[in-house]
């Protein structure tokens, strides 16, 4: 070696002492380091190098992107969404997961820029590659996209409110025919309602929750009229009132 290591000198990758060694490489790990750049080894006491990111993202990354993905989209399949589900709480719930999805996503880009700067070190590796490995990188990104085509599309609501269309359409048939609403049962379908009334001469309409102040739910309008603003269409003559 041209360049001397420290005396303190251990691999990022395992902490085995790099001292005396006869290859640039870690007999532990196989990680390969260079002694003219500090940055590719560890010094006990010493400052913590760049390169401890270039490496897939860890386990909090595949528990915790996954869980606020499945827990938005469980929230999203009523209407309203998060506000309708959490109420108040949602007003602390919703920053918060807003905030660990910007934290996930600013690791993993520092992860890219530093594992494609250690591109040229990491050449040297003697390690197997573990191409199980690799899939993490997909988790994050497939999270992401998953969020964005639930907001965009609604699709989480949209499939369970089908699933229960046979349910509502039943209900709706049977308070046009002059049945009391409040006999129907409070469970249509996979969906609690609250209440059902009519508002508009053939118009029914299921509560299901409140977002806000403002009541959310399914709106039966016989004359499938569009409605803009609050009024999503999931169906012919169906629509989710959001707010």
């Amino acid at each position: 070696m041209s360049d001397p290591l420290p005396e303190t000198a251990v691999c990022i990758g395992c902490g085995y002492s790099l001292r005396g060694l006869s290859e640039l490489v870690c007999p532990e790990c196989g990680r390969a380091f260079i002694p003219g750049e500090r940055t590719t080894f560890k010094e006990d006491g010493g400052r913590l190098s760049w390169r401890r990111w270039a490496c897939e993202p860890r386990a909090w990354h595949l528990i915790s992107a996954p869980l606020l993905t499945v827990a938005y989209l469980c929230c999203s399949t009523k209407p309203g969404g998060l506000l309708g589900v959490l109420d108040l709480w949602a007003l602390l719930i919703i920053p918060a997961g807003m905030l660990l999805l910007l934290i996930l996503g600013i690791d993993y880009a520092a992860r890219v820029v530093a594992i494609t700067a250690d591109r040229r070190r990491a050449s040297l590796d003697k390690a197997k590659q573990q191409h199980a490995h690799w899939l993490r990188w997909f988790v994050l990104p497939v999270c992401v996209a998953v969020l964005i085509s639930a907001v965009i599309s609604l699709w989480p609501m949209r499939i369970r409110f089908h699933l229960s269309l046979k349910a509502f359409e039943d209900a709706a048939y049977s308070v046009q025919s002059g049945k009391d609403p409040g006999e129907l049962p409070r469970q249509i379908g996979s969906y609690r309602v609250i209440d059902v009334r009519l508002t508009q001469p053939g118009d029914v309409f299921f509560l299901t929750g409140y977002s806000g102040l403002d009541r959310v739910g399914f709106l039966y309008r016989p004359d499938d009229q569009k409605s803009g603003g609050a009024y999503i269409r999931l169906a012919p003559c169906w629509y989710a009132v959001m707010y």
